[in-house]
């Protein structure tokens, strides 16, 4: 009988604490991102009246960049007045919906990697065929990749955002 208490002791136990990690993996980034807010941030510095409107889409993806619980936002604005020959422009916007920040001349897949540099994980971003690692530094990423060293392939990917071109994005209008 004490082995079978034991027993159904240990698999509460277990089974409480299996959920409780389960819980904060799940609301490790609680903050929901409001499309309609997103899009109209979009629109005020990306809108213009000489792209149709089919062409004013927009594909997003949430990342903890800082480690502060809020989620950064990379934004993709695949139309010809943000991409071309030498790749396209993104943008990082802050937990507010802000621009932080853009990147040029710019491809997917982006990679986020474990390694931080002033408190922001390192990015691995493409340009030109080739993948370049960008550090944080003085409050912000190098805007252009080619500028930064080319990535040697080393250091722990955390995550991959935008991978294979978009692939399980939904897409947004502004």
């Amino acid at each position: 009988m004490k082995r079978k208490e034991l027993l159904v002791g240990f698999l509460l136990t277990f089974g409480v604490l299996a959920c409780k990690q389960a819980n904060k993996k799940k609301n490790e980034h609680p903050q929901k991102i409001n499309v309609e807010l997103l899009s109209k941030k979009i629109a005020s510095f990306a809108g213009d009246n000489y792209t149709k409107k089919e062409d004013r889409r927009f594909r997003y993806a949430p990342v903890d960049l800082n480690g502060d619980g809020k989620e950064e936002v990379f934004v993709g604005i695949p139309n010809m007045n943000y991409c071309g020959s030498g790749g396209c422009t993104f943008f990082l916007l802050d937990d507010q919906l802000n621009v932080k920040q853009k990147f040029t001349v710019s491809d997917v897949p982006f990679k986020i990697l474990k390694s931080k540099h002033q408190g922001w994980n390192d990015l691995v971003i493409n340009s030109k065929g080739k993948s370049y690692l960008m550090e944080f530094n003085n409050g912000k990423y190098p805007s252009n990749p080619t500028v930064s060293p080319l990535w040697n392939n080393k250091g722990e990917i955390e995550k991959t955002v935008f991978d294979n071109y978009y692939k399980g994005l939904e897409t947004y209008y502004y």
